[in-house]
Formats: C-alpha cells, sequence, structure tokens
C-alpha cells in the first residue's frame, strides 16, 4: 500500500493559491450622533456614574474601561447600515483601560462587549431602551447586567444574565439595585453636581455608604 504522503507536492508561497484578504475596518466610523442630550441632569448622570466607579477601583482606569455616550460596533451589517448604538454608560472588565478610544469596536478589542450598560431613559429613548436596545443587550452582546435610570431617578430597573435571559433585579429597602459586576449598589443621591441641582444616579458601596466621586460636587 503506498503512502499517501508522498504524493505531497511542496507548494513555495509564489505557487500557493491566493485569497483576497477580508475589507480591512473603515478608521473614520462616527463617535456619536452629534445630538445634544436632553437635559442638564441626562447630561451629568454618565460622567457622574463614571468618576463613582473609577474612584471606587481606586482612581485610574488601568485594567478596565468606561465608556460614557460612545457608539459600540459590533457588525458590519451594523457599520453599512448606519444602525449605531450608543449606550449612555457601559463598562468593560480586563481591558486596557488607558487606551485612547473614540467608540468601542468589538473587532478592536478582542471579541468583547460591555459586561454593564446603563441606559438614561427619556421621552424620546424609552420605548427603544426597554425594547429592541435590551434585547440586543440580552441575545446579541450577552451583556451581563443592563440598568435602566428615568430622569431624577423616579424609576430604576435593572436585569442580571441568567441562563441566557435577562431577570429582574430586586432593589434593596432603599430601591438600590445590586451589581454583581461591579460589586457597587445602583441608586439614587440628591445634591450638586456640576452646578445642576437634581436627584442623581450614584454608586454605593457594598456597607451601603455613598461612594466618592473624587471631586467637589
Amino acid at each position: 500500500m503506498s503512502n499517501p504522503y508522498e504524493q505531497l507536492v511542496e507548494l513555495n508561497i509564489s505557487e500557493m493559491p491566493w485569497v483576497d484578504p477580508p475589507t480591512l475596518p473603515p478608521s473614520d466610523l462616527p463617535y456619536d450622533d452629534g445630538e445634544p442630550m436632553e437635559s442638564p441632569w441626562h447630561v451629568g448622570s454618565g460622567p457622574l456614574l463614571k468618576a463613582g466607579y473609577v474612584t471606587a477601583r481606586g482612581g485610574k482606569m488601568d485594567d478596565f474601561y468606561v465608556g460614557v455616550n460612545m457608539f459600540v460596533y459590533y457588525s458590519w451589517q451594523q457599520v453599512r447600515n448606519k444602525d449605531f448604538k450608543g449606550p449612555d454608560v457601559y463598562f468593560v472588565h480586563d481591558v486596557d483601560g488607558q487606551r485612547r478610544r473614540l467608540y468601542w469596536a468589538i473587532w478592536d478589542e478582542d471579541g468583547r462587549y460591555p459586561d454593564v450598560i446603563v441606559e438614561l431613559l427619556s421621552e424620546s429613548t424609552e420605548k427603544e431602551d426597554l425594547g429592541n436596545k435590551k434585547q440586543l443587550y440580552e441575545q446579541r452582546f450577552r451583556t451581563t447586567e443592563y440598568f435602566c435610570v428615568a430622569p431624577e431617578v423616579e424609576r430604576l430597573l435593572g436585569w442580571r444574565l441568567s441562563n441566557g435571559r435577562y431577570v429582574e433585579i430586586v432593589p434593596d429597602e432603599h430601591g438600590r439595585l445590586w451589581s454583581e459586576q461591579l460589586q457597587l449598589w445602583l441608586g439614587s443621591w440628591h445634591g450638586t453636581y456640576q452646578y445642576e441641582e437634581h436627584t442623581w444616579p450614584r454608586f454605593y458601596h457594598p456597607d451601603g455608604t455613598l461612594g466618592s466621586t473624587g471631586c467637589r460636587c
């Protein structure tokens, strides 16, 4: 019986069949929609949550990233259709937090999706945030925790992924929601931030004390 390997012919690189590489990612993707935030509360809530989490983690984004009002790109079809998705706030663990980013592109991040997403509800976005976006984050992003905050924190909603489906997070006696991913409570705080007095979303430590933001609010 002949050895089939003896029939193999060694090819050099010039003789190998050539396959065109896939299209390279565009480098000029939009990073926001250019639309102003709906209110001073919406403008301040994202940076306030980011500052609170970064401070709770030691004051520096080394091994995690927090994006505020930045597009997340997850497929070529999405780019072609200009179906841009920009969570108000998102958190990603175990990544280089010091790398400068204008947007989060899955193909540039080793396939990583956000671990936690927070959307700030409004009259114009609530239906989308509680409908199509919730379904996208659950079924495509597989984002472990998803929170929605109504203006002035009149409502605070949260879900955690369990067996592939979002399960509602039950609030504690203070109306706060526990984030297993962030190891912090998400709740409300009435006070002044950026010269605006509102009821803001804030993080609380596991023992219930208010987290710092590293600045004078």
